[in-house]
């Protein structure tokens, strides 16, 4: 958990994350909590949210108390270093030229990175199975056509 001198706005980059009209974005929560999640994660809190039929501010100030399962703090001591080209961690193509990344902003660059690979890795997944089954679809339609008086069914 990040304790209240580490709390910082979190990178705004370009992700697909959902944002809930009747929630707060991932980066407000983890700002107004000081827990971070990721946004997988994210979606099951939004979840407890909707269960639980309270105010976004009520829920939120009471998320440790009441409705987290398990909460760890992990003490953070010595240096993080890493190549700056590296922009999974560095989150270079989403910030200011003469920002400075808070540990916080480099755990969140590399999540979000690892959220959008697996987006976009479902998507093409997706993609995939579409174009087999039209495949399929057209292959069925050949052999009927050819073969109109055979016992070839769809």
């Amino acid at each position: 958990m990040m304790n209240k001198e580490m709390k910082k706005v979190m990178m705004k980059g370009n992700t697909d994350e959902l944002v809930h009209k009747d929630f707060v974005s991932r980066q407000d929560f983890i700002n107004r909590t000081g827990i971070y999640v990721t946004p997988l994660y994210f979606e099951i809190i939004y979840k407890r949210f909707v269960d639980s039929g309270i105010s976004t501010d009520e829920f939120i100030d009471n998320y440790e108390e009441k409705y987290s399962s398990c909460i760890e703090e992990t003490l953070l001591s010595g240096t993080f270093k890493y190549e700056v080209e590296d922009t999974d961690i560095s989150g270079m193509d989403n910030i200011e030229e003469d920002q400075t990344m808070s540990i916080w902003e480099i755990i969140d660059s590399i999540i979000i990175a690892y959220y959008e690979k697996r987006n976009y890795a479902e998507e093409m997944e997706e993609k995939y199975h579409n174009i087999v089954d039209e495949a399929l679809e057209q292959i069925r339609g050949y052999l009927l056509a050819a073969a109109p008086e055979s016992n070839v069914q769809s």
